[in-house]
């Protein structure tokens, strides 16, 4: 599996913090892994580009995957459980 990772220099800047941050690129990251490995090893790639533009940090990561894209309610659905599971990100743009 090929993982493509672009960083342009990243400064301290909005509402985000480390731990905000572990939860956004660590459920993306182990979705995206889960993605690859239900592929053939040949058509595997994950690419994460990470930038800030204009005081926002940009952060876009694209895999490959096998099947078709599910949504509920405008929310991803799980192909590796079931039902939709958006909790642990959605907690850190909807705190309580």
């Amino acid at each position: 599996m090929a993982i493509d990772l672009k960083s342009r220099r990243i400064c301290r800047s909005g509402s985000y913090d480390d731990f905000d941050m572990c939860i956004i690129l660590g459920n993306a990251l182990e979705n995206a892994i889960e993605a690859c490995q239900r592929m053939s090893r040949n058509g595997q790639f994950i690419n994460l580009h990470i930038k800030m533009i204009a005081n926002m940090l940009i952060v876009t990561l694209d895999n490959s995957y096998s099947g078709v894209v599910e949504l509920s309610d405008a929310f991803f659905v799980s192909s590796k459980r079931s039902g939709v599971k958006k909790e642990s990100v959605w907690s850190v743009f909807n705190p309580s």
